[in-house]
């Protein structure tokens, strides 16, 4: 089954309305929007039961681990250029998740990972990622069987409409979901439900 992750926890209500997702996405030490302080990315993943997931383009490993060692996420996602020096360091202090960009000539190999236990694959952007737009899933697929059975997440402008397209042609261990899951600054309940429902089949 595709395991689902929803990025961008921002309020009490965000976790409550993605309950049933596996994955919990908290963005700290980054120019995102849905960045959090500290102390708030503390409380809020507090109030959280599902698998927690620290997302930051950091790339010094002492603040790193500073705030691996604060916040306790369950998973670290670095959302910046794989850097295999980083990611074996962090690695050894929590489950280590890397992205990657896909654009036309993407490739990594199972050695460039380091320590990671997953790779991300999102549409290009400033950040690494995190544009909210499409990309070329078939780039994607030959990133996946090239891994396989290296865990991949496919994140990048997923919604309900095309979640079971890009599963099928992807067939990625998991999926990553922000900003098209949102309206009026915070996760739509109803717009959760219907992309989960779809992953797992249960929509009419």
């Amino acid at each position: 089954m595709t395991a689902i992750k929803v990025c961008g926890m921002r309020h009490p209500d965000d976790i409550e309305a993605c309950r049933e997702a596996d994955y919990l996405g908290f963005v700290v030490s980054s120019v995102s929007h849905r960045n959090l302080g500290a102390e708030r990315a503390r409380e809020l993943m507090s109030l959280c039961d599902n698998t927690k997931v620290m997302v930051t383009t950091e790339t010094n490993g002492k603040s790193l681990e500073a705030m691996v060692s604060r916040l306790e996420p369950d998973v670290l996602q670095l959302h910046s250029a794989p850097d295999l020096d980083l990611m074996e360091r962090m690695s050894a202090c929590v489950e280590t998740w890397a992205v990657l960009g896909v654009r036309e000539g993407a490739c990594i190999g199972a050695e460039m990972l380091g320590g990671c236990s997953a790779l991300l694959l999102d549409s290009p952007g400033r950040q690494g990622g995190g544009t909210g737009r499409v990309h070329d899933w078939s780039i994607s697929r030959r990133i996946r069987d090239a891994l396989h059975p290296f865990p991949v997440i496919l994140a990048g402008g997923l919604m309900a409409d095309n979640l079971e397209n890009a599963i099928s042609v992807v067939r990625p261990y998991g999926v990553d979901m922000s900003s098209s899951l949102e309206a009026a600054g915070g996760k739509d309940p109803g717009m959760v439900r219907e992309a989960i429902d779809r992953i797992r089949g249960r929509h009419t």
